[in-house]
């Protein structure tokens, strides 16, 4: 069993608000648990210095990479 830690990221994600620390097989495993735990948050999963995987929640889009609306006209 490994450890892994689910960081929780804000609205922009460059801060932390949260973590989650939890032991999994592997990382498949440890994926799967963290898609459980995150809800519908955006977060990164690392387990001994190496980001396993990010997800990214549609709800916390950065506005940098929401789409722009533009006016006809």
């Amino acid at each position: 069993m490994k450890t892994y830690r689910l960081y929780l990221l804000g609205e922009r994600h460059r801060e932390i608000r949260s973590y989650k620390e939890f032991d999994a097989a592997n990382d498949a495993q440890a994926i799967a648990l963290a898609e459980e735990l995150r809800g519908m948050e955006t977060g990164d999963l690392w387990s001994q210095g190496r980001r396993i995987k990010r997800f990214v929640s549609f709800y916390q889009r950065p506005a940098a990479a929401a789409p722009r609306l533009q006016m006809a006209g």
